[in-house]
């Protein structure tokens, strides 16, 4: 038996650390401040691909969001971290990237709009498999839209639900034939709700 009582588990030190640093943390304005590559640090020793997001400050209190990263197998780590979460009056925390209002995603040298992106939903197994037709769209090599469109993905319909309730996704240029319906970013949401209702 340790000396002075039991180990701090990694998620006990990452809440320590935060709450240490409260202040910095709320204060954060932009991605390059110093404290987010010792925020960066301090929760990859928790796990190595967890990652995090900040919201706004609204009404005297600031989300913070820990994300998975997309990965299903990070998914038991955002559960153990958020669980280990402290009671902070200005912050609230979430697990997963949660669903939220679509805007245009940046990544590279891509500027993806909604308008840019149709989807079709069917069964895949108990899971919903997604086609995904973008506007310019090359073919496998076009990383940074394909990128970009599993960003958006997560915007409509929250990083739990994609990683835990989609099954296969496939990608198609804009225009290519199919017999499914098309639905456009904007009711993807509650089409997606809808289809786990019936099925």
């Amino acid at each position: 038996m340790p000396l002075f009582g039991k180990k701090s588990t990694p998620e006990e030190k990452f809440w320590k650390w935060f709450m240490e640093n409260d202040e910095r943390l709320y204060g954060v304005r932009e991605g390059q401040e110093p404290v987010i590559k010792e925020l960066l640090v301090a929760i990859r020793k928790v796990h190595p691909d967890l990652t995090f997001e900040f919201g706004p400050v609204e009404a005297g209190n600031r989300s913070f969001t820990i994300s998975a990263g997309g990965l299903k197998e990070v998914a038991p780590a955002v559960e153990k971290l958020y669980a280990a979460a402290p009671k902070l009056s200005h912050w609230t925390f979430y697990k997963y990237r949660q669903r939220r209002p679509l805007q245009d995603v940046r990544l590279g040298k891509v500027n993806l709009r909604p308008a840019d992106v149709l989807v079709t939903i069917e069964e895949d197994g108990p899971k919903a498999g997604l086609g995904v037709y973008i506007k310019g769209y090359k073919g496998k090599s076009d990383q940074q839209k394909i990128g970009a469109a599993f960003l958006m993905l997560d915007e409509a319909l929250g990083e739990y639900d994609v990683m835990m309730k989609v099954g296969f996704i496939e990608f198609y240029a804009a225009g290519t034939p199919t017999d499914l319906v098309m639905h456009n970013m904007e009711t993807l949401p509650v089409v997606f709700d809808n289809f786990f209702q019936r099925n």
